[in-house]
């Protein structure tokens, strides 16, 4: 299940993708449609049920939520179910090219948050390269200090000369979280022996520490330009090429602790949970949870009319949708 910071950076990442494409009419990075104080208005949309819905969802068996599933989907697209919409706006800072390649400097404005990102555009080919290579997020957890996230980005290249067929160059991030620490006491236990020749077993209360520390892998991989379509954004008809991408994830964690029964059975759990999640997942032979991405990508406007993303069962799980650019 995706926590919330998961979900703002998933929203970030998708914002980034939808702004970050060039005018692509001679098939260079000479003619560009972002200006410096363009500014491009998208929204969000989750697919998420509410807290006391998913409670009820996750005690389902699975049978039972693919057919919640279902009738969750069809609520929605019935209008029995609304979904709010969040703004995103996306403002061009500067733009400047030296030696063949152009930089773009964007603020993206996600939950009254500014994110500071950069495009660049060189030899027929973007690249994405968000949160200047590394973002450093502090998520407040409750009942303890907060959690410091460090992403190490990948460079996602998009070749602007697209027909549908061709397949995009694979890229991935490293998420790395700071270590949780867990206090806890236990008990500890001696013998000795006294002036006497008696021996005696004696049993003292000790205060204990457990860190957690975890990493995440997020490949993006088997991408495809899959088809054209018409969108219509502000009135005017556009074509778009419909890019197929597979999203990967792997979690990773690791405990150590001052206490020795816990060290050692640290590694025996974690295989234990891994293996739970990888059943109930149906993560692939690698160990990865696999959902995928929808993008389609209009190269006349060098922007993304709509990104789609779906969970690792196939359900739409939310959609970035560009509003418009002035």
């Amino acid at each position: 299940m995706k926590t919330k910071n998961d979900m703002n950076k998933q929203i970030l990442i998708s914002a980034i993708t939808l702004i970050a494409t060039v005018n692509v009419r001679a098939q260079t990075c000479d003619n560009i449609i972002l200006k410096k104080g363009n500014e491009i208005s998208l929204t969000s949309q989750m697919y998420q049920r509410d807290y006391p819905a998913m409670k009820v969802y996750l005690r389902l068996s699975k049978e039972e939520q693919v057919k919640a599933d279902e009738t969750f989907a069809q609520d929605v697209a019935d209008g029995k179910i609304i979904l709010p919409k969040n703004p995103i706006i996306v403002t061009v800072e500067d733009v400047t090219s030296e030696n063949g390649v152009t930089n773009y400097s964007l603020n993206n404005l996600i939950k009254g948050v500014n994110y500071k990102t950069r495009v660049y555009c060189a030899n027929g080919i973007l690249i994405l390269a968000p949160y200047k290579d590394e973002t450093i997020l502090r998520v407040a957890v409750p009942g303890s200090d907060s959690i410091t996230s460090t992403t190490i980005n990948g460079y996602n290249k998009i070749p602007l000369n697209l027909k549908v067929g061709d397949t995009l160059p694979s890229y991935q991030d490293l998420t790395i979280t700071s270590p949780v620490r867990h206090d806890f006491k236990g008990v500890s236990k001696h013998t000795y022996n006294d002036i006497y020749g008696d021996t005696w077993e004696v049993s003292r209360v000790v205060n204990h520490t457990m860190d957690i520390s975890s990493s995440t892998i997020t490949k993006y991989v088997n991408r495809e330009v899959l088809a054209t379509e018409d969108v219509v954004i502000n009135g005017v008809t556009y074509k778009a090429h419909k890019i197929y991408t597979e999203m990967w994830v792997k979690h990773f964690q690791k405990t150590t602790s001052t206490s020795l029964g816990v060290t050692l059975m640290a590694p025996g759990m974690q295989r234990l949970i891994d293996k739970k999640t990888r059943k109930a997942t149906g993560a692939n032979k690698e160990g990865y949870i696999v959902s995928s991405i929808l993008n389609w990508f209009v190269p006349q406007l060098g922007l993304s009319a709509k990104t789609e993303f779906y969970d690792y069962k196939g359900n739409l799980f939310s959609i970035m949708t560009l509003e418009g650019i002035k």
